[in-house]
């Protein structure tokens, strides 16, 4: 009994002997080596176009297709962020002593996309087609000619008008009878569905370009419009807030305001009713917010403006 009890005793110290020992270091776990995720390609950069609704930016209607112009044609002058005229296809404008006729000289060195020169002959012919167009005609009330002679074009009017060149941003064209030929950085290149905007080589101004060519998808009606939006086949709308068919996206997106001369005003009825009274429309413009107006209706896109000015 002795012998079996010694020995329990010297197997427990030799285990507490054990405990006190140094532990033995553990083996090292190795690091696990991430996975890199590919990332996500980029959405090409693509834009909307109505192939069947036509791409003439004078005698067109589509919208879609009308801001497309902007890539594509060019006008005398071109309105900055405060709507002045700079110009653009002028060289130079000069105005007669009595203000009823206006001379401009286009800028040499310009030419159409298919390589042929600027001439003010298809400046006039631009200029008269506009006259006569729902999209520009209202700008020329007060024009009784349009004519191209000696290199210059010069334009008679009715009665005196010094802002005529702030409505000469109306798009210069070389008709082919089909899309007309442009003086801008791209040409429309394609045929049917597969269409695209190709930056062409010659621009007169000679700018970088951000891309070389501008795929078109295309679009058949509104709902297009917007599925095409909302699955990032295109990547850029421009919607008019102020419209009465106005579309309307959702989702996660980045909203860019430019300015437009586009104004929403207060009517009043001067003939008949209680507005006949001017201290009454006094009291009504007064107490009129237009900053909730344009923070409730217009989601802060628009800016009030108590008088009809930018």
């Amino acid at each position: 009994m002795r012998n079996i009890l010694a020995a329990l005793l010297t197997a427990a110290l030799c285990l507490g002997l054990a405990a006190c020992g140094p532990a033995p270091e553990p083996e090292p776990t190795p690091t696990p080596t991430p996975s890199v995720s590919p990332s996500p390609e980029a959405a090409e950069f693509a834009l909307a176009c109505y192939p069947e609704a036509g791409f003439h930016p004078i005698t067109g209607s589509n919208r879609t297709n009308l801001a497309l112009g902007g890539l594509l044609y060019e006008g005398l002058f071109a309105l900055d962020g405060q709507f002045q005229p700079q110009e653009a296809l002028c060289a130079s404008a000069s105005v007669s002593a009595d203000g009823l006729q206006w001379s401009f000289i286009p800028r040499s060195g310009v030419t159409f996309s298919d390589g042929s020169p600027l001439t003010a002959a298809e400046i006039a012919a631009s200029l008269n087609l506009a006259r006569t167009s729902p999209l520009y005609s209202a700008r020329f009330a007060g024009v009784t000619d349009i004519a191209a002679a000696n290199g210059m074009v010069t334009v008679t009017l009715s009665r005196a008008n010094g802002a005529l060149p702030a409505l000469l941003d109306i798009p210069i064209v070389k008709e082919t009878g089909g899309v007309p030929l442009g003086t801008g950085p791209y040409v429309l290149a394609g045929t049917g569905e597969n269409l695209a905007l190709e930056a062409r080589s010659g621009w007169w101004q000679g700018k970088a370009l951000p891309r070389d060519t501008i795929p078109l998808r295309a679009i058949q009606e509104a709902d297009d419009l917007i599925h095409a939006f909302d699955t990032r086949d295109i990547a850029l709308v421009s919607t008019d807030l102020t419209g009465t068919n106005a579309l309307g996206f959702s989702g996660s997106f980045a909203a860019v305001d430019y300015p437009t001369s586009t104004m929403l005003y207060v009517g009043f009825n001067t003939a008949d009713g209680p507005c006949r009274s001017a201290q009454v429309r006094q009291a009504l413009l007064r107490g009129f917010d237009r900053a909730a107006v344009s923070t409730a209706q217009f989601s802060r896109h628009a800016q009030p403006a108590a008088l009809p000015v930018s």
